[in-house]
């Protein structure tokens, strides 16, 4: 493969933890390298430098047994010169220090991806390789500029390299993956050195400067997470990764970074974080609604008797007919948190979907507002499904009414029916719980639509944002909880002045 090192370079692999070193020879062989050894204490790594003369030694820092990782990398360089990469999880300042003075050609820190992986082993190579490597540092990095492109263009990941001069970063170079990542080309970075701060999210930017100016200050510092805007306006999850190099005097030379997109890993968290939440909320609510609606039938009940001995007082009677009405009206609350908590009584039967739309129809058509068209568009096939009619009339009804006010200078809703096969793949990539054929009921409005704060709240109970008084926020909490306890699933898509799309997953029978 182009990413693969061209010629196979020898790796002397120096790792006491047998599992940690196993691995990390199947990364190694994979990207192309020969590993012919694996060293557990600094004698052998020494015996075996010496023997084998490998291209490379990848030295765990810190060694069981009489001598660390240091002080074999240090006979090593005196003996046969072989280039050292230290490895190492964690270490405080002191031992860092004391690294530098065998002169290492890096740094990797465990675990790591085979990008880094790769990208510091094939510096190190040309740094080791190049002529009067330490005297003439910035030389070698432009001469090894060709092969670390045809390494780094391979890559799906965006790799760029910052030259440093008297504390000042003077020039910038980009790997062609830049334009896959961001929308920019490595032309467009060089002719604006603004561009890689001015594509940081705004809320994101003092986090970045502030990494820079400890760079520039000479620290190892960690990996950074943060956003970043591409230039077709679409918002991506980053991962920021540097490799820092100095000369022997301790001062920095340069950087390189590995910008890897963690999009869809950070979506993917953000939908497990949220299904965790629905799921305590749905607990708590369940069990206040369970109790709080024994208290209210009692109110009722005996509220009820009451009324009926009040044959002549109207005043009273009154006034119990107003407590029974509140009563109700909680009831209804809290059969919407059963709803929603899953704990309601369902009777699931065999339909067809595009039945219970087409039977729906006529109602939703009535409850439209001014200006707006209602329109379906069916599968030409019968998707059966078993599902309580009543419940999925519920959530429908739900919808449309949320589409109509988000519509109050007219538009579109459109209703639609489809199947999808949910595989394991999509299946963890979306949370869902069941796999297999599903009918999808799509609902979808040309209305104002949603930012992301509303999105990420739309099915929580009482969550609103219409005003007070005006809805309790329970119709898309019920609408969830419905289909969750028919073993389904729903997603929200929407953007504000694009409109909004739910869709619901239901098992087919």
């Amino acid at each position: 493969m182009d990413n693969y090192p061209t010629e196979a370079k020898r790796i002397l692999v120096v790792e006491d933890e047998i599992v940690t070193a196993m691995d990390l020879k199947s990364n190694l062989v994979n990207l192309g390298y020969e590993v012919y050894e694996i060293a557990s204490n600094g004698n052998d790594a020494i015996r075996m430098a010496n023997e084998f003369r490998p291209d490379l030694v990848l030295m765990d820092i810190r060694l069981n047994g009489p001598m660390s990782g240091i002080e074999a990398a240090e006979e090593i360089r005196k003996s046969c010169s072989i280039p050292i990469v230290y490895m190492t999880a964690h270490t405080d300042v002191e031992t860092i220090e004391k690294a530098k003075i065998t002169e290492p050609f890096g740094y990797i820190t465990k675990p790591c991806d085979n990008s880094t992986l790769m990208s510091t082993i094939e510096v190190a190579l040309y740094k080791s390789e190049s002529d009067a490597r330490r005297r003439k540092a910035e030389k070698a990095l432009e001469e090894s500029e060709a092969r670390y492109r045809r390494i780094t263009e391979g890559l799906t990941d965006y790799q760029y390299s910052v030259r440093i001069e008297n504390g000042r970063a003077v020039e910038t170079k980009h790997s062609a993956a830049c334009a896959a990542l961001t929308g920019y080309t490595a032309e467009e970075f060089a002719a604006d050195p603004y561009l890689w701060i001015s594509m940081v999210v705004d809320e994101d930017r003092d986090l970045i400067i502030k990494r820079v100016e400890q760079i520039l200050a000479g620290r190892d510092i960690q990996p950074i997470e943060h956003r970043l805007i591409r230039k077709d306006g679409a918002l991506r999850w980053v991962r920021d990764n540097i490799i820092i190099y100095k000369d022997p005097s301790g001062r920095l030379m340069s950087y390189d970074g590995v910008v890897k997109d963690i999009t869809e890993r950070k979506k993917l968290e953000e939908q497990l974080l949220q299904s965790q939440k629905m799921e305590a909320i749905g607990v708590l609510a369940g069990g206040v609604a369970h109790d709080f609606n024994n208290i209210l039938m009692s109110v009722i009940g005996y509220g009820t008797m009451a009324k009926k001995r009040l044959k002549d007082d109207a005043e009273t009677k009154e006034f119990v007919e107003e407590m029974l009405a509140g009563a109700n009206r909680a009831a209804e609350l809290t059969r919407g948190l059963l709803a929603f908590s899953r704990k309601q009584v369902i009777i699931p039967k065999e339909n067809n979907l595009n039945v219970i739309v087409k039977n729906l129809e006529r109602t939703l058509r009535r409850i439209m507002g001014e200006g707006i068209e209602l329109k379906t568009v069916f599968i030409d096939r019968d998707i059966m499904v078993k599902v309580d009619e009543g419940q999925i009339d519920k959530v429908l009804l739900n919808l449309a009414t949320n589409a109509s006010d988000a519509m109050p200078d007219g538009g579109y809703l459109i209703i639609g029916t489809d199947m999808v096969n949910i595989d394991d793949s999509y299946s963890e990539a979306n949370l869902f719980e069941n796999k297999g054929w599903h009918a999808v009921l799509t609902v979808s409005d040309t209305g104002r639509g949603m930012d992301l704060k509303t999105r990420q709240n739309i099915f929580e109970p009482f969550f609103t944002t219409k005003g007070i008084g005006k809805a309790t926020g329970l119709g898309l909490a019920m609408a969830y909880g419905i289909i969750k306890q028919h073993g389904g699933n729903i997603t929200v898509d929407s953007e504000l002045g694009k409109g909004t799309t739910f869709r619901i997953y239901l098992p087919m029978m």
